[in-house]
């Protein structure tokens, strides 16, 4: 790593690696403007110089190598959302850096069966820090064998890349929204459910969601979308449609589905119409009787 990370990118991993001081000085810049960082010790376990480097960036304190329980299996933390946790129950460990001093708000994804922590993500500055305890090799365990390793992977490494977004699944109309910065030197645009465009403010907040619909963030130099999209909802009290007191007409049907008769129609215009056909068939016929008499004199 060089003392200025080259840009496009969202995510570091640093697997097994231990940075220089400038490096780590770099990495620091980068997670606070919005980017991702993954550590893992690798099979070396290096607690003491990895909380040198990086110990303001982590969201716990490594502390030095122990062995692992020998009970199989690990459990899943808040974090760990749409992974399953048969997918780690033969999972085996050896050696470990047990994580202390957690932070507020920081989110466990996986532990030991003893309950310690193995793997937590935490926020720092607009970007987000994940550590795992141990290798992601396969030299102090088989962890990288477990059905849930390469979901796990793939969820962690997403979450990292959300350059520290806030955004809730659920977006009510009227809310303001922390939507980050994007990278260095690039400046955040939303399209409108409309297809007009807003630009993020410098802070990375934005404000403009009182039309419901899907949103779409992009770079405002080269219009091209991100990974990120949100919807906006009505508020809750605006989405309740019920009617305070069904009409007349919605009771009187409801009331003839629950007896299973078909409500009760005006027959009148119907025997207005009857008389009125017989009345004209009547005339037609009265109007063909003289001439067929005259036509059989005729004979």
């Amino acid at each position: 790593l060089r003392s200025r990370l080259p840009g496009g990118y969202q995510a570091v991993f640093l697997a097994g690696a231990l940075p220089s001081a400038r490096a780590a000085r770099a990495l620091q810049r980068f997670v606070e403007g919005g980017g991702g960082l993954w550590v893992a010790p690798g099979p070396r376990l290096r607690s003491r110089a990895l909380d040198r480097r990086l110990g303001s960036l982590l969201p716990a304190r490594l502390s030095p190598a122990r062995a692992a329980p020998t009970t199989p299996g690990l459990s899943l933390g808040e974090g760990a959302i749409g992974l399953r946790q048969a997918d780690f129950a033969g999972a085996h460990l050896g050696r470990y850096l047990p994580l202390e001093q957690i932070e507020p708000g920081a989110r466990v994804w996986l532990r030991l069966g003893d309950g310690h922590p193995l793997l937590v993500e935490g926020t720092r500055g607009r970007g987000r820090v994940a550590v795992l305890a141990t290798s992601l090799g396969d030299r102090l365990g088989d962890l990288p064998y477990q059905p849930g390793y390469l979901p796990l992977v793939l969820k962690i490494c997403q979450r990292l890349a959300e350059r520290g977004t806030s955004v809730p699944e659920t977006v009510v109309a009227g809310s303001t929204l922390q939507l980050g910065r994007g990278r260095p030197g690039q400046q955040l645009e939303v399209e409108l459910p409309s297809g007009a465009v807003q630009p993020v403010n410098r802070d990375g907040a934005f404000d403009h969601t009182d039309s419901i619909g899907l949103y779409r963030v992009r770079s405002a130099e080269s219009g091209a979308g991100t990974d990120l999209a949100f919807a906006v909802v009505a508020p809750s009290e605006e989405g309740d449609l019920s009617p305070d007191h069904p009409p007349d007409s919605i009771e009187q049907s409801t009331a003839s589905q629950d007896t299973g008769r078909m409500p009760a129609r005006p027959l009148a215009p119907w025997l207005y119409l009857l008389a009125g056909v017989l009345v004209a068939l009547e005339g037609i016929l009265r109007a063909s009787r003289p001439s067929s008499f005259a036509s059989g004199i005729a004979r």
